[in-house]
């Protein structure tokens, strides 16, 4: 198959589809093929259609992890050369700044590092964060030790209760914004 640029595949394709029924309407006793039906032809379209849009969503997110491992690549290779220029104008330590950038820069294109499962979706941990191969230890006897370098995921923050300060304000500006629409009407008419 041959694809132009930006164009859909050109060429002979073979697509084999699995149907499961407890009537499927064979063309004959040999049920070597199934009949051309309206609603079997509309669903093997959509199921054809909901594949393709899978594997583009997969392209895509691998296309879009290489273009971050890229960016990546080139903040590493100026942040030694940050480092030393800061440190010449502002006389920071220079290791300590030069570990600050890396940490951004991963932080920034953490998505290089994720693992894609079988169906293109982001692999996660247990706490919602991106699973990287590195957090877990396998260890020769059998039990798995996991990394504690990695951040602890944040504690839920309690939801605030409007004070009656607040309340009162929120009335106001409300009543304020109503009297002054009146006047804005008036010039912009004229």
């Amino acid at each position: 198959m041959s694809q132009p640029r930006g164009g859909p595949p050109v060429g002979p394709l073979v697509v084999m589809i699995h149907m499961a029924s407890v009537w499927v309407p064979f063309t004959s006793e040999s049920k070597e093929a199934i009949a051309d039906y309206d609603e079997i032809r509309k669903e093997m379209t959509l199921a054809l259609k909901e594949c393709g849009r899978k594997l583009g969503q997969y392209v895509r997110r691998k296309q879009r992890m290489k273009r971050e491992g890229e960016r990546r690549d080139v903040f590493e290779r100026y942040i030694g050369e940050i480092a030393k220029a800061c440190h010449a104008l502002t006389g920071t330590d220079t290791q300590a700044l030069y570990d600050a950038l890396l940490r951004q820069a991963k932080r920034r294109t953490e998505i290089a590092d994720a693992q894609l499962d079988e169906e293109g979706r982001f692999i996660k941990d247990d706490h919602g964060r991106l699973a990287k191969a590195d957090d877990v230890i396998i260890i020769d006897d059998g039990q798995v030790a996991v990394d504690n370098t990695a951040p602890e995921p944040s504690q839920p923050k309690p939801a605030r209760t409007r004070t009656a300060k607040k309340v009162s304000r929120k009335k106001v500006i409300k009543k304020v914004r109503k009297k002054r629409t009146p006047a804005k009407a008036s010039l912009f008419e004229g």
